[in-house]
C-alpha cells in the first residue's frame, strides 16, 4: 500500500472532520481515521525527540523530551474515559 500523498491525506482528512460534524460516521471510520492521524503526529514527536536524545550524547534536558513525547502517545492511546494513571501509589 503506497503512502498518500500530502493532497489526498489533507482531502481524506477535511472530509473525515466534515463527516464527525454531520453525525454521517455510521462505521466510525472517520473517528478512526482522525484518531489514528492525532496519534500518529504524537508518534512522530517521539522518534524526533529520540534522534535528538540520541545525537545529543544522551544529555538529560533530551531524555526528559523524549519521556514526555512517549507518555503523550501512551495516554493518547488510553480509550476515551479511561483514567489509569492513579496517584503513584500503586
Amino acid at each position: 500500500m503506497g503512502v498518500p500523498a500530502k493532497e489526498e491525506l489533507e482531502a481524506a482528512l477535511h472530509e473525515a472532520r466534515l463527516m464527525r460534524e454531520q453525525g454521517t460516521d455510521p462505521h466510525h471510520v472517520a473517528k478512526a481515521l482522525l484518531n489514528f492521524h492525532y496519534r500518529y503526529q504524537l508518534m512522530e514527536k517521539v522518534v524526533d525527540a529520540a534522534r535528538h536524545y540520541m545525537h545529543s550524547g544522551l544529555a538529560p534536558h533530551e531524555h526528559a523530551t523524549l519521556v514526555r513525547a512517549i507518555a503523550a502517545v501512551e495516554r493518547a492511546s488510553q480509550p476515551a474515559g479511561r483514567d489509569d494513571e492513579g496517584f503513584g501509589l500503586e
